[in-house]
């Protein structure tokens, strides 16, 4: 289905740097509320996965930009 509009989009699904699929959206879209400090709990459930460690040691990838606002949203008090 994701092949259809990347190519009515003239977008390549796969180069030598990427392949565009629905594993690639999810991780990116895990990446991102992970990086605008959304709970944890609340990507895993918005990302469908089952274990909340596989998401957070294989699913989400920030930058060192957006590490801080983690730890500051980690180590602050409810």
């Amino acid at each position: 289905m994701i092949r259809g509009d990347l190519a009515l989009a003239g977008i390549p699904f796969e180069t030598e740097e990427v392949q565009l699929d629905f594993f690639s959206l999810r991780y990116s879209d895990v990446s991102r509320l992970a990086s605008v400090g959304i709970p944890p709990m609340t990507a895993q459930e918005l990302g469908w996965h089952s274990k909340l460690k596989l998401m957070l040691n294989f699913h989400i990838h920030l930058r060192l930009s957006g590490l801080s606002m983690v730890v500051d949203f980690v180590l602050s008090p409810d």
